[in-house]
Protein backbone atom coordinates (compact mmCIF):
# COMPACT_ATOMS: atom_id res chain seq x y z
CA UNK A 1 0.00 0.00 0.00
CA UNK A 2 1.18 3.51 -0.70
CA UNK A 3 0.08 6.62 1.15
CA UNK A 4 -0.81 10.07 -0.13
CA UNK A 5 -2.32 13.26 1.24
CA UNK A 6 -5.12 14.78 -0.80
CA UNK A 7 -6.73 18.21 -0.54
CA UNK A 8 -10.49 18.24 -0.13
CA UNK A 9 -12.85 20.84 -1.55
CA UNK A 10 -12.96 22.39 1.93
CA UNK A 11 -9.22 23.18 1.79
CA UNK A 12 -8.32 20.56 4.40
CA UNK A 13 -5.74 17.87 3.70
CA UNK A 14 -6.73 14.25 4.25
CA UNK A 15 -4.44 11.23 4.67
CA UNK A 16 -5.29 8.47 2.19
CA UNK A 17 -3.88 5.11 1.15
CA UNK A 18 -4.03 3.15 -2.06
CA UNK A 19 -5.10 -0.36 -1.08
CA UNK A 20 -3.56 -3.48 -2.68
CA UNK A 21 -6.62 -3.80 -4.94
CA UNK A 22 -6.06 -0.25 -6.28
CA UNK A 23 -8.80 1.57 -4.35
CA UNK A 24 -8.22 4.94 -2.71
CA UNK A 25 -9.24 4.96 0.96
CA UNK A 26 -9.50 8.42 2.57
CA UNK A 27 -9.38 8.80 6.35
CA UNK A 28 -11.44 11.92 7.01
CA UNK A 29 -11.20 11.41 10.78
CA UNK A 30 -7.66 12.83 10.57
CA UNK A 31 -8.53 15.93 8.56
CA UNK A 32 -6.24 18.76 9.52
CA UNK A 33 -6.72 22.26 8.28
CA UNK A 34 -3.41 23.65 7.05
CA UNK A 35 -1.45 20.47 7.72
CA UNK A 36 1.34 21.64 5.43
CA UNK A 37 2.18 24.42 7.91
CA UNK A 38 1.96 21.97 10.83
CA UNK A 39 4.61 19.52 9.62
CA UNK A 40 7.82 19.10 11.60
CA UNK A 41 11.17 17.35 11.65
CA UNK A 42 13.12 17.14 14.88
CA UNK A 43 16.55 15.57 15.53
CA UNK A 44 18.70 15.09 18.60
CA UNK A 45 22.04 13.49 19.33
CA UNK A 46 22.88 12.37 22.85
CA UNK A 47 25.80 10.58 24.45
CA UNK A 48 23.83 9.56 27.53
CA UNK A 49 20.07 8.97 27.26
CA UNK A 50 19.81 6.64 30.25
CA UNK A 51 17.51 9.34 31.63
CA UNK A 52 14.86 10.70 29.21
CA UNK A 53 16.20 13.13 26.59
CA UNK A 54 13.72 15.34 24.71
CA UNK A 55 13.42 14.63 20.98
CA UNK A 56 10.44 16.91 20.24
CA UNK A 57 9.00 19.47 22.63
CA UNK A 58 5.30 19.60 23.42
CA UNK A 59 3.05 22.04 21.61
CA UNK A 60 0.11 23.32 23.66
CA UNK A 61 -3.22 21.96 22.47
CA UNK A 62 -1.77 19.67 19.77
CA UNK A 63 -1.00 16.00 19.44
CA UNK A 64 2.09 14.86 17.56
CA UNK A 65 1.44 12.47 14.68
CA UNK A 66 4.72 10.72 13.83
CA UNK A 67 5.13 9.51 10.25
CA UNK A 68 8.83 8.58 10.39
CA UNK A 69 11.14 7.54 13.22
CA UNK A 70 14.86 6.99 12.54
CA UNK A 71 17.31 5.88 15.25
CA UNK A 72 21.07 5.28 15.04
CA UNK A 73 23.32 4.00 17.82
CA UNK A 74 27.12 4.12 18.02
CA UNK A 75 27.30 1.17 20.40
CA UNK A 76 25.08 -1.76 21.26
CA UNK A 77 22.04 -0.55 23.22
CA UNK A 78 18.29 -0.77 23.65
CA UNK A 79 16.34 2.33 22.63
CA UNK A 80 12.77 3.31 23.53
CA UNK A 81 10.65 6.38 22.71
CA UNK A 82 8.10 7.59 25.24
CA UNK A 83 6.11 10.67 26.19
CA UNK A 84 6.89 12.68 29.32
CA UNK A 85 3.70 12.02 31.27
CA UNK A 86 3.94 11.40 35.02
CA UNK A 87 3.80 7.71 34.12
CA UNK A 88 5.41 7.73 30.65
CA UNK A 89 3.52 6.09 27.81
CA UNK A 90 5.72 4.05 25.46
CA UNK A 91 5.46 5.26 21.85
CA UNK A 92 8.06 2.89 20.33
CA UNK A 93 8.81 -0.28 22.29
CA UNK A 94 12.34 -0.98 23.46
CA UNK A 95 14.36 -2.01 20.42
CA UNK A 96 17.85 -3.52 20.49
CA UNK A 97 20.41 -2.02 18.13
CA UNK A 98 23.87 -3.49 17.67
CA UNK A 99 27.01 -1.34 17.46
CA UNK A 100 26.64 1.12 14.56
CA UNK A 101 23.03 -0.07 14.27
CA UNK A 102 20.10 1.87 12.91
CA UNK A 103 16.42 1.49 12.22
CA UNK A 104 13.94 3.53 10.18
CA UNK A 105 10.23 3.14 10.92
CA UNK A 106 7.91 4.72 8.33
CA UNK A 107 4.20 5.06 9.16
CA UNK A 108 1.31 5.91 6.87
CA UNK A 109 -0.30 9.33 7.40
CA UNK A 110 -3.54 7.43 8.04
CA UNK A 111 -1.94 5.28 10.78
CA UNK A 112 0.77 7.42 12.40
CA UNK A 113 2.20 6.98 15.87
CA UNK A 114 0.47 9.45 18.20
CA UNK A 115 1.93 11.39 21.13
CA UNK A 116 -0.88 12.80 23.26
CA UNK A 117 -1.68 16.50 23.66
CA UNK A 118 0.79 18.54 25.72
CA UNK A 119 3.42 15.77 25.92
CA UNK A 120 7.09 15.83 24.89
CA UNK A 121 8.59 12.94 22.94
CA UNK A 122 11.63 11.51 24.75
CA UNK A 123 14.26 8.85 24.01
CA UNK A 124 15.61 6.52 26.70
CA UNK A 125 18.46 3.99 26.33
CA UNK A 126 19.61 1.19 28.62
CA UNK A 127 23.30 2.27 28.56
CA UNK A 128 25.23 5.47 27.93
CA UNK A 129 26.51 5.89 24.37
CA UNK A 130 25.87 7.82 21.21
CA UNK A 131 22.31 7.80 19.93
CA UNK A 132 20.72 9.94 17.22
CA UNK A 133 16.95 10.18 16.79
CA UNK A 134 15.09 11.93 13.98
CA UNK A 135 11.30 12.11 13.78
CA UNK A 136 9.00 13.65 11.18
CA UNK A 137 5.29 14.17 11.35
CA UNK A 138 2.59 16.76 11.82
CA UNK A 139 0.73 18.51 14.63
CA UNK A 140 -3.03 18.57 15.03
CA UNK A 141 -5.56 19.03 17.82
Amino acid sequence: MSSVVIRGGDGNRYPAIVTPDGRLRVDDSLAVSGISTQRFQSSIQSFDATSPVQVKEKTAGNKMYLTTVAVSASGAMSVKLQDDAGTPVTVVDETYLGASGNIVLPFSPSTPLVVDTNQDLDVVTNVAGGVTVTVTGYLAS
